[in-house]
């Protein structure tokens, strides 16, 4: 049997790069389930990371104009932003590129490089000077593009955080279709193809602790959000306790072990189904 010079075997990798898409409202634990996650760097566009002030956890400050403007990207209009969505993809061609097997790259979040790609933006115009309208989302897709190219090509683990939309019925509060990213355009239609996984962050009332809040991930479909995942859970389960454990699974020697799966399901917490939507 002939095999082409330069493959590689995938018996020989332990565990393959793990993509994660996380989706949820401010505080419902992307950042804090993202830290699970071996070795984290940060790249902080919210500037959300007030908690965690004190710990050890290593940060590229997106969000910091002055730091954009030492990374090379200074401001060429003292009322305008530097250019940050420059920058992110000068770091991520420069040193993102550099990470190993054994780290993981949290991007937080993709909703605030949306806003620094408008920031950026030049407008096109017409043959007939008229503001080109289609331009913006037609470029804006090409960055959402050329962020996932990049992150595949990575050997780290990567995790990308979005906002969540909503949209409600004014009289009754109830969702008038599915929870999606917090995007513009029609690229929210298939981001999640890009993703090995992609979950939504929930945050419930800690019974066990007065005053305290649990986190969990959503890692089955059901009518109100749509996750893609090649895990396996049990039937009844439908919210797991975040932890980058259960990715085990995607290592063919714990699929395999009777033993490790012993201990996967062991991670999971709740198979409640009446979290708060």
């Amino acid at each position: 049997m002939y095999l082409p010079e330069k493959i590689i075997n995938m018996q020989n990798t332990q565990l393959p790069q793990i993509r994660l898409g996380l989706c949820g409202e401010s505080a419902c634990g992307k950042t804090h389930s993202s830290l699970t996650f071996p070795n984290p760097i940060i790249i902080d566009a919210d500037n959300g990371l007030t908690a965690y002030a004190g710990q050890d956890i290593k940060v590229i400050p997106l969000y910091n104009p002055q730091w954009v403007t030492e990374y090379g990207f200074p401001r060429k209009d003292k009322t305008k932003q530097p250019n940050r969505k420059d920058a992110l993809l000068k770091w991520l061609n420069e040193e993102g590129i550099k990470l190993e097997k054994d780290q993981t790259l949290i991007l937080d979040s993709m909703t605030a490089i949306e806003e620094f790609f408008g920031d950026a933006w030049t407008p096109r115009y017409t043959k007939n000077n008229q503001i080109d309208e289609f331009a913006f989302w037609e470029e804006l897709i090409e960055f959402f593009k050329e962020i996932h190219i990049l992150i595949k090509s990575f050997n780290c683990h990567v995790i990308i955080t979005y906002h969540e939309m909503k949209q409600r019925d004014k009289i009754t509060g109830a969702l008038l279709e599915k929870i999606q990213p917090l995007m513009q355009g029609k690229y929210v239609t298939r981001v999640k193809t890009n993703y090995t996984d992609f979950f939504r962050c929930i945050t419930v009332k800690s019974k066990d602790k007065p005053g305290h809040v649990d986190y969990f991930w959503q890692v089955k479909s059901n009518e109100y959000f749509d996750c893609k995942t090649r895990l396996k859970f049990p039937d009844d389960v439908q919210y797991v306790k975040p932890s980058f454990e259960i990715f085990k699974q995607y290592e063919n020697k714990l699929i395999n072990s009777s033993e490790s799966s012993n201990k996967f399901l062991e991670q999971i917490t709740s198979s409640r189904t009446n979290l708060p939507i």
